[in-house]
């Protein structure tokens, strides 16, 4: 049952500082087990009933213990929330869960504590546990036990979440995307935007944040070097290190073959971020080969460019004639 318990550890096997973070879920589930298996066995056993000098020692070993695990429990906790959650503790779901476990965290330390103070000085010179000890510690005792199985429930229920700093599990094929701009400028500005199928038409557009930390006004904008279509104006929703994916059934066609330009821009608490700049390309159509049968020779090769319904379609034929053989 232990190493089923300390195997939590390996569950969150990402985020940030992940061998660190291994080493303190295995030490975070140890301690909840001493902390819930100790409870358990003053409300089932010690307060059972009034007893002799046995029970009154086993109270006394409890509070002794309580605190140093209270303590590790509540460290180790906390910095497992930085290395998975970070500041997103309103603007996520998980965060939001966390809180609220917090806060039942909280009341099982107060009755927790109001039961230790008890025990040390109300029986701090008792040599047995008599009806009336059992009868006022029984209730708080079982109040903080059943808080603490509420709680385990809640961090299975966390579990089932992810956090911000958890990566997504990797499911279903991965999309290889034609188009790959890395964008880097001043004061860690750093930014991936990838375009498929690359062709005119419908595409697929993915814009990463790396940095900085926070971002205001993220703008990417698309402009094609050709003066007769229009580009994109793109607000990434996005306030800190993430992605943002336009998929190619939302409407976003790119009207023009040729030569584009990307630009990307943004604001921090300092001011406003350098702009970055880039090129690329979007092919213009499909290429169809015809080699007639009869006759000398003959060698077409036909280009078509497809462009959208408000531009004309552009068809340019080359004719080679070769003679026979001899």
């Amino acid at each position: 049952l232990g190493f089923i318990a300390v195997t939590y550890g390996f569950d969150r096997f990402t985020g940030r500082a992940v061998v660190f973070g291994v080493v303190l879920n295995v030490l975070h589930m140890a301690l909840i087990a001493i902390w819930v298996g100790t409870i358990a066995i003053m409300w089932r056993v010690v307060l059972h009933g009034p007893g002799g000098s046995d029970l009154i020692e086993a109270m006394r070993g409890w509070t002794r213990i309580a605190n140093p695990v209270v303590f590790g429990i509540v460290a180790t906790g906390a910095i497992q929330v930085w290395r998975i959650d970070g500041l997103s503790l309103v603007n996520s779901g998980h965060g939001r869960v966390i809180l609220l476990k917090t806060l039942l965290v909280g009341a099982m330390l107060f009755v927790s504590s109001a039961v230790r103070q008890f025990i040390t000085r109300g029986l701090h010179k008792a040599k047995t546990l008599n009806e009336r000890a059992v009868y006022r510690l029984k209730k708080p005792v079982g109040v903080e036990l059943s808080l603490s199985i509420v709680i385990l429930a809640m961090s299975s229920w966390l579990m089932a979440m992810r956090p911000p700093y958890v990566l997504p599990a990797d499911k279903g094929p991965r999309v290889e995307y034609a188009i790959v701009q890395e964008l880097e400028g001043k004061d860690d500005f750093r930014v991936r935007v990838s375009i498929t199928p690359g062709n005119v038409g419908a595409n697929q557009v993915l814009v990463e944040l790396f940095g900085p930390a926070r971002i205001q006004n993220f703008v990417v904008t698309l402009t094609p070097d050709n003066p007769n279509f229009s580009g994109y104006t793109i607000n990434v929703p996005i306030t800190r290190p993430g992605g943002a994916l336009i998929n190619a059934d939302a409407g976003f066609q790119l009207r023009a073959a040729g030569l584009w330009k990307l630009s990307v821009t943004g604001v921090t608490t300092i001011g406003e971020l350098e702009t970055l700049t880039s090129q690329f390309i979007i092919a213009d159509g499909v290429t169809v080969t015809t080699v007639p049968k009869q006759g000398l020779k003959v060698i077409a090769t036909t280009t078509t460019t497809v462009a959208p319904a408000s531009a004309p379609t552009t068809t340019t034929t080359v004719t080679t004639t070769v003679p026979p053989a001899g």
